[in-house]
Formats: structure tokens, C-alpha cells, sequence
């Protein structure tokens, strides 16, 4: 009902005898949060129903980890055969195989994510390129790290360039990580350069910081739009 109520297409939402996955969320007073994931009905998404997706032609593919790792793996091999631009979210954190890291167009971690997937430590701007590029080695195209308050650093063949977070009043950092990627994919959707991409995204997680909640906090396009002009 949520996704419908925000004009979200859900034709190929399935119903599964399995308990919804659910999020226990844990925020600290300085509204960072910690997540205690139950996976649900997530941890049986298949290839079968990403074969039934598939038919919808996309052209781009966004994936995170709450499903198994062989689905998403799939997934991404059938969004490169079908010419679908591939995004990776690589949370909750966890070792991916090489082949999975060369089939994404980008990949999008936090500081801890990046820390697991390359077994460096990321520390400071620094540290997470070096990181980032140990990702571009094993074949990732673009690997964009969010930093929070920092912004997000870009890192590719072609360049390495740190885009600032706008400043607000944090609140509850649920949902500004997935924020920002929702705005990014939106943002290449529509033509967007990378750096102007995540100059949106930016936005869109500065905008869900400052709000309670997970979905409520999620914000629509023309609120990123004016508050964007007004920053």
C-alpha cells in the first residue's frame, strides 16, 4: 500500500507463505542507528523470480544483500546479458565473490561495508580511496562511498572526486543511505553525469536524516528539487 500510494509499479510483487522481513531499528542519541535484520520472506527470493522480473526490461538493476547471495549474483548476470546497467549496495556487509564486484556498473558501500569488502581499513578520505580502488581492480566500473557527514567520494578509472553533504539538523540516519542510492539511480535514470548524480543524492540522504523514521523520511523528487535551490 505505501508503494502504491507513491506511484511505485508493484506488478511483480509476490505473495510467499513467509513472515515479511523485518527490521529491528537502534538509534543513539546522536540518531545513528544500528539494524537486527530477520530476512523473512527476503531470504527466499530466487533466480526463478528474478527470471519473472527480468521480462520487464530494465535498464538499470539496483541490488543489496537481504536477499541470498546467489540470487543476487543471478540477478546481475541476467541484467548484463539484457544490456540493464547494474547497481550494487553491498549491505548488510558480507566477503562477495570476484565475479559479482566485475558486473556492477557501480558500486555503492559505507565506510564498514568497503572496510569488509577490500579487508583494509577506511578510516578517512585517503583510506577509502585506496579501498575503493582495490574494487576497481577486481572489475568494478564506479565505486561511489558514502561518508555521512563528509558526502560521498567517487572513484573510477577516470576520476577521484569528493562531492559535499548539504548540512541539517540530524535526526535518525535510518534510510538516508538508501536514500541516497533511490536518488541516485533515479538521477542516471534521467541523464545525469555521476558527480551531478550524487550531488542529488547528497539531497535525498540530508533530507531523510532529518526525519523519523524509515519510508516516512524517504523524500519525493520536487522537495530534493527545492531544497537543492535554497541550500
Amino acid at each position: 500500500d505505501s508503494l502504491k500510494s507513491n506511484q511505485v509499479d508493484v506488478t511483480c510483487v509476490q505473495v510467499d507463505d513467509s513472515a515479511t522481513g523485518a527490521a529491528v531499528i537502534i538509534l543513539d542519541e546522536n540518531g545513528q542507528n544500528s539494524i537486527v535484520l530477520s530476512a523473512g520472506a527476503n531470504g527466499k527470493v530466487s533466480p526463478a523470480d528474478v527470471d519473472s522480473a527480468a521480462a520487464l526490461r530494465p535498464k538499470l538493476t539496483l541490488l543489496q544483500l537481504e536477499i541470498p547471495l546467489p540470487t543476487v549474483l543471478y540477478a546481475a548476470q541476467r541484467a548484463r546479458q539484457n544490456g540493464s546497467r547494474v547497481i550494487l549496495n553491498p549491505a548488510p556487509a558480507k566477503p562477495l565473490p570476484k565475479e559479482l564486484i566485475s558486473l556492477a556498473d557501480f558500486i555503492i558501500p559505507n565506510e564498514t561495508e568497503l572496510s569488509l569488502l577490500t579487508g583494509a581499513e577506511v578510516k578517512d578520505i585517503p583510506s577509502a580511496e585506496k579501498a575503493a580502488k582495490a574494487l576497481l581492480a577486481c572489475g568494478a566500473k564506479n565505486v561511489v562511498v558514502t561518508l555521512g557527514s563528509k558526502g560521498a567520494l567517487i572513484v573510477s578509472e577516470a576520476q577521484v572526486k569528493q562531492v559535499d553533504a548539504y548540512k541539517v539538523d540530524v535526526v535518525d540516519t535510518t534510510a538516508a543511505g538508501d536514500a541516497f542510492i533511490g536518488g541516485f539511480a533515479s538521477a542516471l535514470l534521467r541523464g545525469l553525469s555521476i558527480e551531478a548524480a550524487v550531488q542529488y543524492a547528497n539531497a535525498c540522504g540530508a533530507l531523510a536524516a532529518a526525519k523519523f523514521g524509515a519510508q516516512p523520511s524517504l523524500p519525493a523528487r520536487q522537495e530534493v528539487e527545492t531544497f537543492m535551490r535554497l541550500a
